[in-house]
This record gives C-alpha cells, sequence and structure tokens, in this order.
C-alpha cells in the first residue's frame, strides 16, 4: 500500500466533554452517520447509554457525558485514540466501572490508545506499557511494559508495577526532574 493510500484515523476524547446541542443519539451519529443500527445499539448498551439515547447533553450527569464522548471517539472505529484524562472528577466507583467499560470496548475492537492520566492505578489498569514522562519540558522518564495481560493480572503483579512506577517517579524527584 502507498504511504498516501493509507489514511488513519484518530480520535481524542478531552477531559472536558463536549457535545453538540442534539440527543445524544445524534451527537453520535454526528460523526459516523453510516454507523449501522446493530453496532450503535451495542455501543450504547456497553456504555450504558441505551436508555439515554433521547436524551439531550443538558440532561446528563458529568458520567454520562464521558460515556457519550468515548461513543463519539469509538463509533469511528479509529486507528489511534488518545484519551486525555476521560475519568478525571468521577467518583472512584464509576470511574472504574468506565474504566471497565473501555477495557471491553478496545478488547472488542482493537486500537491503539493512548491515555494521559495521573492515576498509577489507572495507568496500570488499562495499559500494556506505562510511558512516564517529567513535568514540562516533558521528557521521558521511563518506558514500563507491563508483561502481564490485563485480564490476568493478579493483586501481586498490580503492586509490583505500581511499586516500580513510585520508584521511577521518586528518583525523577530526587534528581529534580519531577513528574
Amino acid at each position: 500500500m502507498s504511504a498516501g493510500a493509507w489514511q488513519a484515523r484518530c480520535r481524542f476524547s478531552g477531559a472536558a466533554p463536549t457535545a453538540l446541542a442534539h440527543t445524544v443519539e445524534e451527537n453520535v451519529r454526528f460523526v459516523a452517520p453510516q454507523a449501522n443500527e446493530a453496532a450503535l445499539t451495542a455501543l450504547f448498551v456497553t456504555l450504558g447509554l441505551a436508555e439515554h439515547r433521547r436524551h439531550y447533553p443538558g440532561e446528563l450527569s458529568l458520567g454520562l457525558a464521558r460515556r457519550v464522548a468515548l461513543a463519539r471517539a469509538f463509533v469511528v472505529k479509529p486507528d489511534l485514540l488518545v484519551l486525555d484524562e476521560p475519568f478525571v472528577s468521577l467518583d472512584a466507583a464509576l470511574a472504574a466501572r468506565m474504566r471497565t467499560e473501555l477495557i471491553e470496548l478496545v478488547s472488542r475492537q482493537p486500537v491503539t490508545t493512548l491515555l494521559v492520566t495521573h492515576s498509577i492505578e489507572e495507568a496500570i489498569a488499562i495499559a500494556d506499557r506505562v510511558v512516564l514522562l517529567s513535568a514540562s519540558p516533558a521528557r521521558l522518564l521511563a518506558d514500563l511494559p507491563i508483561q502481564c495481560p490485563r485480564s490476568i493480572r493478579t493483586a501481586e503483579e498490580i503492586i509490583a508495577v505500581r511499586d516500580e512506577i513510585e520508584h521511577k517517579i521518586s528518583v525523577a524527584d530526587r534528581l529534580g526532574a519531577g513528574c
């Protein structure tokens, strides 16, 4: 395939979800008018949006608005998905549920995903690899592959990865290159 023949589909979902002044379904269909009904219904069911299809942005909680943003990102079947703090300012239980939903979507529709987060636990729960960056200007502090697939990670493995990340951050702080 020639370089000009390949075009990547990239989707970005930021920390502040945005939606047009249309229903949830219209917001999602706006970015993918060709989406078939079965695929859209499956996406809405996975993200807990099925009963909210006809709701307007002003009728949605922050958690539902973030789910609409994820639906808009996934419905186009992107090659690259960039998520900037997608679960920030959500309570712990909702953030955990949305991480599970994200993992399910990525498992069903594999996509290279770049997740920006300040939460070590969130990074470990979702990632196959954690890249630590310093404070501005950003420099690479560590690139840590997580060897064990997320579906079978034990509590001990999660603790070991967290400890390694915290150690790298501690060393960076001592050297004045903190995160």
